[in-house]
């Protein structure tokens, strides 16, 4: 998932780096000629469209683990017993306040709620609804049969918020997770599902300011890994892919030599796809141009 911490990008001046062509014409397909990766609007976009947030789903799984542990509707052991809670991420969790909270037809439990985020000396506040399904193999469960604990979650997130720095979002997450093995005593997990992200930011340098605004819509298919101990899992993903589509728009007043290169706005691409030797296959597209880039997996704990 994406985090919903997207800091204020502070840029210094640099000397002017060269420029690549925009978008094309949908109706006019041409081949997609081979980026450099050192050019700088491209650099300026990985920085911002990255793999890492893409395949950071913590927060979302978070927030609802939270959500269910502080209602009393079940056995804090129930949540953290189950498998799923390496789906956690590194930030901490706090939930404000719960306005409102129903049991909905399909055994949903449904929360309006108001939540803190914080990272170190970062912080963000969002509120919205967040419906929780939890499964145990392939059941849904209510109130009485909760406790038993649950090997699948579906969460349907919608929030809005700011951070610390002035920077807003608004979310809208879509995921399935689904314990769909167990090797020994570690779970290898799936996620499926789509993320919408809309984050509005401000980056500054001695000479300018511009605002940022970036839509993403995320499709995760068949992204599986393992689990095992206190392992951060989503770092070596054992299979599937991610598909990210993103509108950008960078508006600028003032004069700045490096801001003033960069030809980003328009419609990017980002595919992450898990391949079989610890390495993902990374593309960006922008329409006319393709960057491709093999990247190492992080799976150096134990197997």
């Amino acid at each position: 998932m994406k985090r919903f911490l997207l800091l204020t990008i502070v840029l210094l001046g640099v000397a002017s780096l060269t420029m690549f062509v925009g978008c094309s014409d949908d109706d006019n397909p041409v081949s997609l000629q081979q980026g450099d990766t050192t050019d700088a609007s491209f650099q300026f976009v990985e920085s911002i469209l990255n793999p890492d947030e893409a395949t950071d789903f913590g927060t979302t799984f978070e927030v609802g683990f939270a959500l269910l542990e502080g209602s009393g509707i079940m056995g804090a052991s129930a949540v953290k017993n189950s498998p799923l809670m390496a789906l956690q991420s590194g930030d901490e969790i706090y939930i404000t306040s719960v306005d409102t909270f129903y049991f909905a037809s399909g055994n949903w439990f449904v929360f309006a709620f108001s939540a803190q985020e914080i990272n170190g000396s970062d912080t963000a506040s969002f509120s919205g609804y967040d419906s929780l399904q939890l499964l145990l193999d392939g059941v849904s469960l209510d109130t009485l049969t909760i406790a038993n604990g649950f090997n699948a979650l579906k969460t349907r997130v919608h929030v809005t918020g700011s951070n610390n720095t002035g920077d807003s979002f608004g979310a809208h997450h879509r995921l399935d997770a689904e314990v769909v093995d167990i090797i020994e005593a570690d779970s290898v997990i799936r996620i499926d599902g789509s993320q919408n992200d809309t984050i509005q930011t401000t980056i500054e340098s001695d000479s300018a300011t511009c605002n940022l605004t970036i839509t993403e819509n995320s499709s995760i298919n068949n992204y599986t890994f393992l689990n095992i101990g206190n392992a951060d899992v989503e770092d070596c993903p054992q299979s599937g892919s991610i598909t990210v589509g993103a509108t950008l728009n960078l508006s600028c007043t003032g004069g700045d030599s490096y801001l003033d290169s960069l030809n980003i706005n328009g419609t990017w691409t980002l595919s992450i796809t898990i391949n079989n030797n610890n390495t993902a296959t990374i593309t960006y597209t922008d329409g006319t141009t393709i960057w491709t880039i093999t990247e190492d997996l992080d799976c150096s704990y134990p197997t």
